[in-house]
């Protein structure tokens, strides 16, 4: 497996209601390298990681409460070249990651 350009760490406490747009977001990415999606479990009660699961981001788990601790936890998880942070209620434009990568 090659290394990833990009991993976009997202940290997430009970934000099912706003993970599905983010995912969905990201894969409208029209970046043309590799990217990987590492969603945050931050003990969820809801099924914010189960939907990440299903949208195709690798979902790693947190159990110390606070957003420090899990966006440390998936910048540990990830494998891409740059790691780019984000919250699950946030929506990129479709060439968010060219932009990003134009500056490296």
């Amino acid at each position: 497996m090659t290394k990833p350009r990009f991993s976009i760490v997202i940290p997430c406490y009970n934000k099912s209601a706003y993970i599905e747009k983010a995912l969905e977001s990201l894969r409208r990415q029209t970046f043309r390298g590799s990217y990987e999606i590492v969603v945050v479990d931050n003990n969820s009660t809801d099924d914010t990681a189960a939907k990440a699961e299903r949208l195709g981001a690798r979902v790693v788990h947190e159990k110390r409460p606070g957003v420090c601790w899990a966006r440390q936890r998936g910048t540990e998880a990830a494998r891409g070249e740059i790691i780019v942070s984000t919250d699950a209620d946030s929506t990129f434009q479709p060439d968010w990651l060219s932009t990003i990568d134009k500056h490296f």
